[in-house]
């Protein structure tokens, strides 16, 4: 069984923004990162050559049904994903730009 965290910091815009929604949120992303994690990360990218507390950072699309898709930025270590950065802008090049500065 793995164990969803979502990084205060860099998920604290998108959940602010869609605060109504956040439960739904984090059901849609936990939901999309399981099927990612089953099927041994086929729709997931490095998301920077940075790290995040020593871990790679990788990166895929969500689509959160009724709300706007979403990139999430995530690591993994040992059975716990931690979601470190949310973003609606669902452009590569954009989400890229946004993700290294965020990990600067």
């Amino acid at each position: 069984m793995w164990i969803f965290q979502f990084h205060e910091t860099g998920c604290k815009a998108v959940f602010k923004k869609f605060a109504p929604q956040q439960a739904l949120l984090e059901d849609a992303i936990t939901h999309a990162l399981n099927a990612q994690l089953e099927t041994d990360f086929v729709k997931t990218k490095l998301a920077s050559r940075r790290t995040f507390e020593g871990l790679k950072v990788y990166e895929c699309r969500v689509n959160t049904g009724k709300l706007p898709a979403l990139r999430v930025a995530f690591t993994v270590r040992d059975r716990t994903v931690t979601v470190v950065y949310l973003s609606n802008h669902i452009q590569k090049s954009d989400f890229t730009h946004e993700i290294e500065a965020f990990l600067k």
